[in-house]
């Protein structure tokens, strides 16, 4: 793996935090569009007699509303396969040792002074136990990408 492929694949890793955010800044748009939807008037519970085929502004933000949430979870679904897939080739890995540190690393997303002090490892082995996986996942992707 040259120096540019190990870039690609540490950035790919670390699209999961990026994934993370986007997922959580759709979920809050979904709140806040059920906020304003259910801020619009009150249904008159009067007899009402509809002339027209024309939907109620509230209908009308109600439908908004639904298409809207179908396209953000549409999104989020696809964002959720995108960071599963991550967390897959991560999860393959069979020694214990690199998956914690890659797990540490790009799924629990803690610094390399938090790994070393959980993981209880001086910083050289750390290391090499994180380019190990890195070696184990590029192998792993290029398998599954022929």
């Amino acid at each position: 793996m040259t120096s540019t492929e190990k870039k690609e694949l540490i950035d790919y890793l670390n699209e999961i935090r990026d994934i993370d955010k986007s997922i959580e800044n759709k979920k809050r748009l979904i709140d806040e569009q059920r906020d304003i939807m259910y801020s619009v008037q009150s249904i008159q519970y009067g007899e009402y007699v509809q002339h027209s085929r024309e939907l109620r502004p509230v209908e009308k933000k109600v439908l908004r509303f639904l298409e809207l949430s179908e396209q953000l979870i549409a999104q989020i679904n696809e964002l959720t396969d995108a960071k599963i897939e991550r967390i897959q080739y991560i999860n393959q890995i069979e020694d214990l040792r690199i998956r914690n540190v890659m797990e540490c690393r790009y799924i629990r997303r803690q610094s390399w002074n938090d790994i070393i002090s959980d993981l209880h490892y001086d910083k050289s082995r750390i290391y090499q136990w994180h380019n190990q996986g890195l070696n184990i996942i590029y192998k792993s992707r290029l398998n599954r990408l022929e």
